[in-house]
């Protein structure tokens, strides 16, 4: 039985979202279906389980395809392009991967999602209350057995630094968390480029 020791709390959402309004919505979308994700894993209904992570996953990658549209609208879409922020968050090994992830667990079945037992420590009385959590974790990242199975690297932009900083998250966080922490360090920049392009978006 693997233990988490870290402790979990807060939402992981800045406001950043609350300025964007179609990906924004896309955020909330992912952020509810991965919480639906940790709902039925904890029953142990991986199946239905499973089904909320790929919905989870799909919303996640929509906030990016979406994000282009929201800075048009705000004028903002040339000054994004040329952005230190953008180049934040495509460097960020977490949402970027997480976004080529949601390929493999829509269009094929070699990443599906594993079973795994964490115990959540509930810090809240004396002695601390530990209960088994049943989750779903994305499913470790193999390069080679992913690029012999496809026919092509898939992670060709992605270095094997980045593949193994993503894998050694995934284990450590069940996959929902995973998603809300994405969500989370997707807004960090997006927050700071509309911070910086404020007097545009009033």
């Amino acid at each position: 039985m693997a233990v988490a020791t870290t402790r979990v709390s807060g939402d992981y959402v800045q406001g950043s979202f609350g300025l964007l309004t179609l990906s924004g919505e896309r955020a909330r979308a992912s952020l509810f279906f991965a919480r639906q994700v940790g709902v039925h894993a904890h029953e142990q209904n991986f199946e239905l389980a499973r089904w909320y992570l790929r919905a989870a996953l799909s919303e996640f990658r929509s906030i990016f395809d979406l994000l282009n549209a929201d800075l048009k609208s705000m004028q903002l879409s040339t000054q994004w392009k040329r952005s230190e922020y953008k180049g934040q968050l495509e460097a960020d090994p977490i949402v970027s991967i997480l976004r080529k992830v949601r390929d493999f667990v829509v269009h094929s079945a070699q990443v599906k999602g594993i079973e795994k037992n964490f115990v959540a420590v509930f810090p809240d009385g004396y002695p601390e209350r530990r209960q088994d959590m049943p989750s779903l974790v994305i499913d470790p990242l193999d390069r080679q057995a992913l690029t012999e199975k496809r026919g092509n690297d898939e992670f060709r932009n992605f270095s094997d630094q980045d593949l193994d900083c993503f894998n050694t998250e995934a284990r450590r966080w069940p996959a929902d968390l995973l998603i809300h922490i994405a969500v989370y360090k997707a807004s960090i920049p997006l927050s700071g480029f509309l911070a910086t392009s404020r007097a545009h978006v009033a």
